[in-house]
């Protein structure tokens, strides 16, 4: 793996991992197979266009499985069977970098405006608000404002917007109907996926095809046979 400006290349023999809270996971990358954590009667499969979310350390998709198993614990959902997978990049991906140097809301948006990919539009929706984009539009400009007391009071409503969470953007580019014009919008500017934080212990890739990575590997087992290690993640 190496990183260029707002770029990070995925390289031949760099493994990822993602995890899943079933068993039964198809030998190949199947886009049809969505989560039960993700899909809602309202809006669809949360992963709507089937990209591909890896981690970098096996400990981080380790982690994310067991709050994943406790959140199901208290909705009433035994999981019987789970699974950590493994993949190996074949070819060079390339990846739009929006994690590097990043802490706000504001700095991911305006390193999509400059690279010409413009999400503050109609097109994308922020489910939690249950409004689009396109409602901070003047306040992304205001960010380029000579007036400084404009562009802070701007930043703060950007901010607040996407409740002053990094990570929650990240995801939210591509959630539900978002998906497929974040996705166009990064192919047509030559990127194949992109990466945000989402987890201190690793970044989140997301990879939009998997011609370029190896099929899956997965290692399933019983979560109580497995708790100490899940603990220790």
């Amino acid at each position: 793996m190496r990183k260029e400006e707002n770029i990070i290349i995925l390289e031949p023999g760099d493994r990822l991992y993602r995890y899943d809270l079933s068993g039964k996971m198809p030998d190949n990358w199947n886009s049809t197979v969505h989560s039960i954590e993700y899909n809602t009667s309202e809006y669809g499969p949360k992963n709507s266009i089937g990209a591909i979310f890896l981690y970098d350390v096996e400990i981080a998709a380790k982690q994310v499985l067991s709050a994943a198993i406790k959140k199901q614990k208290k909705l009433e959902n035994h999981i019987e069977q789970a699974t950590i997978t493994t993949t190996e990049i074949l070819q060079e991906i390339k990846l739009l970098d929006l994690e590097t140097g990043i802490d706000k809301c504001t700095q991911i948006l305006s390193v999509l405006y400059e690279l010409g990919i413009d999400v503050i539009t109609h097109d994308f929706f922020n489910y939690f608000k249950r409004e689009s984009f396109d409602i901070i539009r003047k306040y992304f400009l205001d960010l380029y404002s000579e007036d400084m007391q404009c562009r802070i009071s701007a930043a703060d409503a950007i901010e607040q917007f996407f409740c002053g969470h990094p990570p929650y953007l990240g995801q939210l580019l591509t959630d539900f109907g978002n998906g497929q014009h974040f996705k166009s919008l990064l192919q047509n500017a030559g990127f194949e996926g992109y990466v945000f934080m989402e987890q201190y212990a690793s970044n989140t890739y997301c990879i939009f095809d998997s011609n370029k990575i190896s099929l899956p590997m997965h290692h399933v087992f019983i979560p109580e046979d497995e708790i100490g290690d899940l603990l220790l993640a």
